[in-house]
């Protein structure tokens, strides 16, 4: 049913396991879906929540409207679940659209819940939700195809040695366009490094205003 998203969560937490997206790079007003462990006998279940002016902690949905879980683990404190959510806004006021551009916020941590009607408790301070640094469209971003090509095979190389083996070069990398979305371009590399391996464009021959992956 293409009209649902389907999403797979997995992590080391005592409580839960998240994902959200909001319009701004906090947590107002934000749509977070997740793994929630119950406190009684530590089985998972699946919550929609919503987080009003930056709350410390996230309010279930006042339905379950849209949402349909799969499966859900809790193992030796780590918790998993698969679900999947209506992109269409169910809950006025409380879920998102998915079907537009949001930052992306995930994370595990706090405390389990007392009750399967809870939402989601307040993460610490020390160990916050990770933040995705640009917007990112969650329905639209998942035609992208992982890259299958073997690296000697990419559209465009540079190698050093020039006759080497990708495994055997001081330095590999290979660039090609997605087959999924052509909007973007792949990137492989490797080579001999104790810190980084790396390539760069610039309008110039040199590192002004260099762009670098």
């Amino acid at each position: 049913d293409p009209s649902f998203l389907d999403f797979y969560l997995e992590g080391d937490a005592a409580g839960w396991v998240a994902i959200g997206v909001s319009e701004t790079p906090d947590m107002f007003s934000a749509d977070v879906l997740g793994c929630n462990v119950l406190s009684t006998d530590l089985t998972v279940f699946v919550v929609d929540t919503w987080n009003l002016e930056g709350s410390r902690f996230n309010q279930r949905d006042t339905t379950d409207d849209g949402l349909v879980a799969h499966t859900t683990s809790s193992e030796n404190g780590r918790i998993s679940c698969s679900f999947s959510r209506s992109i269409a806004a169910m809950d006025a006021g409380q879920d998102l659209n998915l079907n537009g551009d949001y930052f992306v916020m995930y994370g595990t941590n706090g405390g389990p819940a007392f009750s399967l009607t809870a939402g989601l408790s307040a993460h610490s301070f020390a160990q916050p939700p990770a933040l995705s640094l640009m917007t990112v469209n969650l329905v639209t971003a998942g035609i992208l195809t992982p890259p299958t090509t073997a690296p000697e095979d990419y559209r465009f190389i540079i190698r050093s040695p020039s006759d080497c083996a990708p495994s055997e070069c001081s330095y590999f990398a290979g660039v090609q366009t997605n087959e999924g979305d052509p909007s973007f371009l792949d990137f492989y590399l490797e080579g001999d490094a104790a810190g980084w391996v790396a390539i760069g464009v610039s309008e110039t021959p040199d590192m002004f205003s260099a762009d670098v992956l």
